[in-house]
């Protein structure tokens, strides 16, 4: 997959373009309000662990989106 700007160029139809597109869209407004919450939690003294688990899955999918290849993590790490 080439990508140009930061976004695939690639798709098997121009459906799969559209829909694909629409759900960057979407997964990036969602993760600009995760990080948006976890900046004002920092800000308070709090920490959330599931917003960290949220915005990491988030960003996962975005960059499987995007083409990036995602590198796994070992859990005992």
């Amino acid at each position: 997959m080439t990508q140009s700007r930061g976004r695939p160029t690639r798709w098997c139809s121009s459906g799969c373009k559209a829909a694909g597109e629409a759900e960057i869209r979407r997964l990036g407004t969602i993760l600009a309000k995760f990080e948006e919450g976890r900046a004002v939690d920092a800000l308070n003294g709090h920490t959330d662990q599931r917003r960290a688990e949220v915005i990491a899955d988030l960003s996962g999918r975005l960059d499987r989106l995007y083409g990036v290849e995602v590198q796994e993590v070992a859990a005992d790490e």
